[in-house]
């Protein structure tokens, strides 16, 4: 292949060209196949379909199907359009990961009926819908408009489902696709507020492989989550988030799941210290190596001190966030314990609640966590500036955090003179975009799940 280009200097002095008679020879086609197939495989799928148009020698690389081992629809995430296909003979026939948006489309079966031959091979499958709060006077009418059913009959080897914010997705859909999905290792519920959890029992029965359950907001009832013989399972990684169940079933949950090495149990209003209680005092929470109870407000300060301190050496998540009554005696007996933690997330926004009178002195802190928690990669104090104590001094406790955490990759914290005192100091020591504001970033745990990469959140 050649490319006509003018005499400049410039381009002559370029050692990957060589000129004659005024026409430059481009090298690119000395390359293997493979490399160049590796060269195409950092690009976006969207311009991967745009340089098919070059030649069609560049057509013939662009459609190998080695570079369509993964297709995602969801353009906001840098995915590509439904009708992108047409430039294409046919679609990705090794296909390993697939991600639907639901929110652009009304009904999809049209386009399904086109690639369901083509499933076979996916091991990765995402959903992803639009979960909106509406009115209580409201009453939303939701349609199935992509085939459950169908997608579980040709998919014998998924091993992560997403099903995020489907909000027609219902207790027999989950039974349907636990029917042909032996091979499952997670599956994701979470916003899908149909679900009420009376398939879990055979869901857990036939899939013996499922060490990942996320069920945040879905509708799970005591009565369903009791009937599952949880003793029994694989289960390393649950999340019950905002969700209705008592706190009798979390302890249920907690002392039966022998295998539970990731928990988040946020927003639970009826986790109490009466159903907690017992179970710290016997439960060998050292197995426990992420743990989520943000906004649990009923839970007490003496309760969570003697969990923190039964787990604490083994953590390397903690969110404790929206907790009011967390202030300066538990955090500064607890710190020294969480010497393993890679995430960590305290404090409570002023706008969430309104009980916080006493100053926060935060360079206790922050010298706390910078002598204790070497190993930080991400955290988050979500106190406002105008209830947190710190002076010109301050600027020393920051840098210890700066020197000590060298891991340290995110900070997050409220929009105030002190994020911007806590900014300045890390960009002076050229170490940018590690200090963000509350409104622009936020902290989760969730990377700590085993398959974090292989999902998607919105």
């Amino acid at each position: 292949m050649t490319i006509a280009t003018d005499q400049s200097a410039n381009y002559n002095s370029n050692p990957f060209n060589s000129q004659t008679g005024g026409v430059s020879t481009c090298y690119f086609d000395k390359l293997t196949d493979k490399l160049i197939l590796q060269i195409f495989s950092y690009l976006e799928k969207k311009y991967l379909l745009l340089i098919a148009s070059v030649c069609k020698k560049w057509e013939q690389w662009v459609r190998n199907p080695a570079l369509w081992q993964d297709v995602s629809f969801r353009t906001e995430t840098g995915g590509i359009e439904l009708h992108d296909f047409t430039e294409l003979n046919t679609f990705p026939s090794r296909l390993i990961y697939l991600c639907i948006y639901l929110s652009d489309v009304i009904f999809m079966e049209g386009f399904m009926r086109k690639i369901y031959s083509y499933l076979t091979t996916i091991e990765i499958f995402h959903l992803i819908g639009t979960y909106e709060k509406l009115d209580n006077r409201e009453e939303e009418e939701s349609y199935e408009v992509i085939n459950i059913h169908k997608i579980k009959s040709h998919t014998p080897n998924l091993r992560v489902v997403n099903f995020y914010g489907i909000k027609f997705l219902e207790d027999m859909h989950v039974e349907l696709l636990s029917t042909n999905c032996v091979h499952l290792e997670c599956l994701c519920l979470d916003f899908c507020t149909k679900f009420k959890g009376s398939s879990l029992k055979i869901l857990i029965q036939r899939c013996k492989k499922l060490k990942c359950l996320l069920l945040e907001k879905t509708g799970i009832t005591d009565e369903y989550v009791r009937a599952v013989s949880w003793e029994n399972t694989a289960i390393q990684e649950l999340d019950i988030s905002l969700t209705e169940i008592s706190g009798k079933t979390v302890a249920l949950l907690l002392l039966k799941l022998k295998h539970l090495k990731y928990f988040a149990a946020s927003n639970i209003q009826r986790l109490k210290d009466d159903a907690m209680g017992p179970l710290v005092e016997t439960f060998d929470f050292q197995r426990i190596k992420t743990l989520n109870l943000s906004w649990c407000q009923n839970l007490g300060e003496p309760l969570l001190v003697k969990l923190i301190k039964r787990c604490g050496p083994n953590l390397t998540g903690l969110d404790l966030s929206g907790m009011y009554d967390l202030l300066e005696a538990f955090w500064t007996s607890v710190l020294p314990l969480l010497r393993n933690c890679r995430i960590l997330i305290i404090g409570i926004p002023n706008e969430c609640c309104q009980k916080i009178h006493s100053k926060v002195h935060i360079d206790q802190y922050i010298e706390l966590i910078a002598q204790n928690c070497s190993d930080i990669e991400e955290l988050e104090i979500q106190w406002d500036s105008d209830i947190m104590r710190f002076s010109e001094k301050s600027s020393k406790f920051i840098d210890h955090l700066r020197t000590k955490c060298s891991k340290l990759k995110s900070f997050v914290l409220a929009e105030g003179e002190y994020y911007e005192m806590v900014k300045s100091n890390f960009e002076r020591a050229d170490r940018y975009h590690i200090v963000s504001s509350r409104s622009n970033c936020v902290t989760s745990v969730l990377p700590l799940l085993t398959h974090y990469r292989k999902l998607c959140f919105t």
